[in-house]
């Protein structure tokens, strides 16, 4: 009686593609087949989206590599204390939580500063 409960709680399932012989299986191709009809009666069955106005893409910072080293350096400095990389004098990981909290208030800080900057520019009118 145990060895028979024992069977039916434990099944073993292939689902690889290929068989021992690197043929694909029967089943996996109709699976395939099954899951793109299924993909085309949705797609069929979707509304097709209402033409919106043409809107023109929003303005992209241009890229200035001194602030992408920076954001670099503090990434890496951190990932560094906090045990990312070994010393390479003695082999050992540098974990410092005190330099790593440091490190991430700066990423914070230049994170949320052009926020600041934009706000003080929207209510520029009640600064002055």
């Amino acid at each position: 009686m145990t060895e028979k409960k024992q069977e039916e709680s434990f099944r073993v399932i292939d689902r690889r593609p290929f068989t021992t012989d690197g043929q694909l299986r029967e089943e996996f191709v109709a699976e395939q087949q099954r899951e793109a009809q299924q993909e085309a009666k949705k797609e069929a069955a979707a509304p097709a989206p209402a033409a919106e106005p043409a809107v023109p893409p929003a303005e992209t910072p241009k890229r200035s590599a001194p602030f992408e080293n920076l954001i670099r350096m503090l990434g890496s400095n951190g990932a560094m204390v906090l045990g990312g990389y070994a010393d390479p004098r003695t082999g050992q990981p540098v974990i410092d939580p005190d330099a790593a909290r440091e490190l991430i208030d700066m990423l914070d800080a230049v994170h949320e500063r052009p926020r600041v900057t934009l706000r003080r520019k929207k209510t520029a009118c009640f600064w002055t």
